[in-house]
């Protein structure tokens, strides 16, 4: 696709022609926005859980265990994922109060609990390891680890 340059002062009538679909919550609410807890809803509302139903068998776990825990309130969970290289586990943060905080990022099922600072509104990425002590490294949008 290349895009054009439109020129403003013309009509282009075949924009945006066509179905679209909207979804939007009203959310009544007390307090300010953060006290609403306006940016983790909206991150909900737009990217709602992926779910892998698996038939019942016995296992080590409990009948029910959290996988990942992320705070404070501020702090938003972006994506948990496997690395593209390396067998381990990728989270990343976003700080959406616009507040520097530390993050919190537990891990229930493995009894593991880490301290992260982030800056305010920052992306942040980090890598934790199974493998190796469950140690944690931050790490750039592209997996590299950062130099310490």
């Amino acid at each position: 696709h290349e895009p054009d340059r439109l020129d403003e002062t013309m009509p282009y009538p075949v924009m945006d022609k066509g179905m679209h679909t909207l979804r939007y919550v009203i959310l009544p609410h007390a307090g300010n926005w953060r006290d609403a807890r306006v940016a983790r809803r909206a991150w909900e509302l737009n990217e709602p859980p992926t779910v892998h139903v698996e038939s019942g068998h016995a296992g080590e776990l409990a009948r029910e265990v959290g996988f990942i825990n992320v705070g404070p309130e501020g702090v938003i969970g972006a994506a948990v994922k496997c690395a593209e290289e390396g067998g381990v586990m990728v989270v990343r943060l976003y700080e959406a109060h616009g507040k520097e905080c530390v993050a919190e990022i537990a891990l229930p099922y493995a009894g593991r609990s880490y301290r992260v600072a982030i800056a305010a509104h920052e992306i942040k990425t980090v890598k934790i390891d199974p493998g190796s002590g469950w140690s944690i490294e931050e790490t750039d949008l592209l997996e590299t680890s950062k130099p310490q």
